[in-house]
């Protein structure tokens, strides 16, 4: 028969042609027993078996990349082992910056992984935590995109209204729309004027018509948001033209 350490009988087998009896045991979680088969008052040597519930002991974590651009998915891995070293095989890790959840994730096979392309430029220490045991912290920063700001210099004539134009797009070159942006002149006194960008990321600014035969220098400004950087046009500097003028000369008639 097979009996426990404390000469409890477990079950009574038969050998089979080979002289062999199997016995299977199902896991409680009663912790390390001892197994003896008994034969004709005879025991075998003692076999033992950790009879344990698994329970998440250590995590790991990485991620798939470390420093990318706004908008780029990034996969954060963690792995989740038992007191035996064992793949956990249920449950749920949080993955957190900090204290702030990030999201969460099933375990399986001892793997949780989740998938985020939406976290804001900036620096995050991520954990990923299960069960009130958390792994050492991961580093990843999320780059704000550069945008292009591009400038159409004007055309100046003396008492003739103009207009400054161009575009801000994103790397893709996609137009950002809703953007506010900063026109800087200056015509020996710095002026500044703001509008929004429109379709395709296009500006417009109508200012009034030169009043003095000068130089005047171009510049447009983008302060940035969440995921763009700042940008600056380049300068731009303008003559302003005289206007054109007609002298129209009239002969005198020759009276003989």
């Amino acid at each position: 028969g097979i009996v426990n350490m404390t000469r409890t009988l477990l079950d009574t087998l038969e050998t089979d042609e080979n002289g062999q009896a199997t016995y299977t045991y199902t896991g409680t979680g009663a912790g390390e027993i001892g197994f003896v088969a008994v034969y004709d008052d005879k025991d075998s040597n003692t076999v033992t078996v950790d009879d344990y519930t698994p329970a998440p002991t250590n995590v790991g974590l990485s991620i798939s990349n470390n420093n990318v651009s706004y908008g780029t998915s990034v996969t954060l891995t963690a792995t989740v082992k038992d007191q035996h070293n064992q793949n956990i095989s249920s449950g749920t890790v949080t993955f957190k910056n900090g204290s702030t959840t990030i999201g969460t994730a099933s375990v399986s096979n001892g793997v949780a992984t989740l998938t985020k392309s939406d976290l804001d430029a900036g620096t995050y220490n991520i954990v990923a935590e299960i069960s009130n045991v958390t792994s050492s912290s991961a580093v990843l920063t999320v780059n704000k995109l550069n945008p292009a700001l591009t400038i159409v210099p004007p055309t100046l004539v003396y008492s003739d209204e103009f207009d400054v134009t161009g575009t801000l797009k994103d790397s893709n070159d996609v137009g950002i729309v809703g953007a506010t942006v900063t026109l800087i002149w200056n015509d020996g006194t710095e002026h500044t004027a703001t509008t929004t960008t429109e379709t395709g990321g296009a500006y417009q600014f109508h200012r009034d018509a030169p009043t003095t035969v000068t130089n005047y220098t171009f510049q447009v400004t983008y302060a940035g948001a969440t995921k763009y950087n700042n940008s600056a046009s380049s300068t731009a500097t303008v003559a302003v033209g005289k206007e054109t003028s007609v002298l129209n000369v009239t002969a005198p008639l020759n009276n003989e």
